[in-house]
This record gives structure tokens, sequence and C-alpha cells, in this order.
């Protein structure tokens, strides 16, 4: 089946048969030939209910297993595409959780249950990311998980997180991707968004998440925009000489509804 995405947004079409208090698993993502490999080892390895949610403009040449959609969008603009799943994820009632993955990582075992248990020591109402230590390349064969800061040349920059898991009322208070990003940085302004508003960013550094070997390497166009994103969110976040504000200097610049536009696939 084929759905224009803007039926879910308006309201007039809603997915069947989503699974009660799911993980939307979101992703900016083109390498068609991992995917099946990431929804059977998520499913293979975790007890939680969740769904994926892909978009891109590489088409799939394979059906879609239970629970697992693709937005075809012609937008090349990783950015773009993101803000098309987390708003897809958003609209879907029975979500409660959301998580953006790259299409070219492998992740640890049982990752998903690991940081929903961890949600459950969190206050219902507090703003909080949790997310996964990042472990490099897979080449590289890292002993621990690679700090990760705003400014890696400074240990007092504010700390992140890779992978971060959000309650969907967090996301919704957090808002759009800003669509002056293009490929990279903007899930850093987010994060940077919620520490602005009193919210907390919490790592489970034993959680891993590798990159895939740089031969295979064929991103959405991300590294591309290296110079015009890191630019922006530097110009947002930056006081210079590596020191970081605790607000936004500008305001967001969100996507409209009309301005996101993809079918997407569904199993049903």
């Amino acid at each position: 089946m084929k759905i224009d995405i803007q039926e879910i947004f308006s309201g007039q079409f809603k997915l069947q048969n989503i699974p009660h208090n799911c993980v939307a698993i979101c992703g900016a993502a083109i390498r068609t030939e991992r995917w099946l490999d990431l929804y059977n080892f998520f499913k293979k390895t975790n007890d939680c209910n969740f769904i994926f949610i892909f978009c891109g403009h590489v088409v799939p040449d394979f059906d879609l297993p239970e629970n697992f959609y693709f937005i075809e969008s012609k937008e090349k603009n990783p950015a773009a595409c993101g803000e098309i799943c987390l708003r897809v994820a958003k609209k879907i009632p029975e979500v409660s959780y959301l998580l953006s993955i790259p299409d070219d990582c492998y992740f640890s075992e049982h990752a998903l249950d690991k940081l929903l248990l961890e949600f459950e020591s969190v206050k219902k109402d507090e703003l909080i990311e949790i997310g996964m230590g990042f472990w490099g390349d897979i080449d590289a064969n890292e002993k621990s998980a690679l700090p990760l800061l705003f400014h890696n040349s400074n240990l007092d920059s504010p700390s992140l997180t890779m992978c971060g898991m959000r309650s969907k009322e967090t996301c919704n208070k957090i808002g759009s991707i800003d669509k002056i990003f293009k490929g990279q940085y903007w899930d850093v302004d987010r994060t940077m968004r919620l520490l602005s508003m009193g919210g907390k960013i919490k790592t489970l550094s034993h959680l891993k998440v590798i990159e895939m070997p740089s031969s295979h390497n064929s991103h959405l166009l991300g590294p591309r925009f290296y110079n015009h994103d890191r630019g922006y969110l530097d110009l947002l976040w930056s006081n210079g000489n590596n020191d970081c504000n605790k607000f936004r200097k500008n305001p967001v610049t969100p996507y409209r509804d009309d301005e996101l536009t993809g079918v997407i696939y569904t199993n049903e």
C-alpha cells in the first residue's frame, strides 16, 4: 500500500496494527541492503515493541516486514528526511518513544530494552535524552566508548550522546528539525535545545553504536554538507574560543507540513 504522508499529517489516514506503547526507530536511509539485517537484529535481540520508519530516495526491492515503513522522498536532504520520519512517528498514537539511527551502524544486543529500562527510573514529565556510546569505526576496535562533546577540544563543553531516545512528549517540546540544516548536526542542535530547556543527557556507554567500515559508506549526502551545517551550528550555539551558549541565538526555522513530501510504503 502507498499513502501520501500529507494524509497522515492531516489525520485523514491512520496506520493500522501498530503495537501498543512502541518505539519508533527512525532514519534518513538509503542503504537498502542493510535494512533487513538491522530490522531482524533488533527483533531478535529485543523484547519491546518497535516499528521502523525509514525515509530516502532509494526504494527497496523487497517486501517490507511487519511494522517496517518506508517513505520515498525525492528530497536528498537528510535533515528533511529525518523530519519526515519524526513527524510521521509523532502522529502515530501508539508510539511512546522515538529513536533516530543511521543505517550504517551496528548496535548492541538488547539496546532498546535497556534504554527503556533506564526510562523506568525517569519522572514522566522529565526532559531527558538517553543514548548509547559511540565506539567508532568497526575497524578501529575501540576498547571503550569515545567522548562526545559539543567542542571535543573543550572538556567543559556540553556532553552529547549517540542515537538518543526521547519520549514523544519530549520530542514535541523540542519541536521541528531546523530546516537551515541540510545533512548533519541537526540532531546536535535539537539536543542543545533540550539542554537549554533544562533537560539532561544520559549515555549508557556500554551500549555500542559502531560505524560500518568506511569502504561501505555511502551517506545520504551528509558529509557534503559538513562545512555548511557545522558553521550554522557554531553560529547558533558558540561564543567562540570553544565556549558554548546556554541559549540559542536565533529562533528555529521549522518545516511546514506542505514542505515535506513523500509516499509511505506499508506492509498492510
